[in-house]
């Protein structure tokens, strides 16, 4: 007898941060004796995949591939009898692409003075992948702007829970937005239903993105604030500058005030009020893990 190949259509779909939300998925096609994998990116932004298998011989060997936004993308073809055992794994992010030299805005509306409350590399909280991260102490409910262009590629606002217990660790909103460089800002301790944005929409410097809140692991209510780069499957915080008509300002330091500008408005015209207002001596910062990718 003659036997027909058959084809089998196998769909696997890795980490999906939150329901609904964007996601990478491998689909596994096998033709007779040939499989196919094919890398599928329904994120805004690119995404790296790193598929381990092990070959014929018993060894195992890496793929490594960059997959550009909504898209797909063979990445490996094997010809063998069974299904080759393997592993895969994303990051969001494109590890070849270098972040410019370029100033944010601070990330509220311009005429406001903030306090930070924690700067880089602290003992506390700040370290690690989080070093190059800023908390604004901010009343819950205060306008955050989007401190430089891009697309949303991540938001979460369904949390209402947030407090000084490492209970509260993964309950933080946020948004995260991609920008051309390849890094992203992330906008966390958002309130419940906080965001004005969507995965996929497109804002520029200076646009409402949500409002603050006190979701998450915090001592207070707060904004963290930090710029991310992708490393080989792996994404880590780096140095932020932020437009002042002085003078960039870098290193931004925790219980010290900050005027925020925008380079097209004149704060002179606008009333100085303080994002802080409700409890200038509150804490304001992380406890722990900020608990946002």
């Amino acid at each position: 007898m003659h036997s027909k190949s058959r084809l089998f259509l196998i769909i696997i779909t890795v980490f999906v941060p939150i329901a609904g939300m964007a996601k990478v998925s491998l689909i596994t096609n096998r033709s007779g004796q040939e499989w196919t994998y094919t890398a599928k990116n329904e994120y805004a932004c690119p995404v790296q995949v790193l598929l381990r298998y092990t070959n014929e011989n018993g060894n195992e060997e890496i793929i490594h591939h960059v997959i550009p936004a909504y898209s797909e993308q063979i990445v490996l073809i094997l010809s063998n009898k069974n299904l080759p055992t393997f592993r895969f794994a994303y990051e969001l992010g494109d590890p070849f692409l270098e972040p410019e030299d370029v100033e944010y805005w601070l990330p509220l509306a311009p005429g406001q003075v903030v306090r930070v409350t924690q700067g880089y590399k602290t003992r506390f909280s700040h370290k690690g992948k989080n070093a190059y991260s800023i908390d604004f102490a901010l009343a819950i409910g205060t306008p955050v702007y989007a401190a430089r262009d891009g697309v949303v590629v991540l938001v979460k606002d369904n949390s209402r829970w947030g407090g000084n217990r490492k209970a509260y660790r993964g309950l933080a909103n946020y948004i995260v937005i991609y920008h051309n460089d390849g890094t992203f800002a992330h906008y966390v301790h958002l309130k419940y239903k906080g965001s004005v944005v969507k995965p996929g929409d497109r804002v520029s410097a200076g646009q409402l993105i949500g409002y603050s809140g006190n979701t998450g692991w915090t001592k207070g209510p707060h904004l963290h604030f930090m710029v991310t780069r992708t490393g080989y499957m792996d994404r880590f915080s780096i140095p932020t500058k932020f437009y002042s008509a002085t003078g960039p300002l870098t290193n931004l330091m925790a219980k010290h005030f900050y005027a925020v500008e925008h380079p097209s408005v004149n704060i002179a015209v606008l009333p100085q009020t303080n994002t802080n207002s409700l409890a200038l001596d509150a804490m304001g910062e992380d406890e722990g893990d900020v608990g946002a990718p």
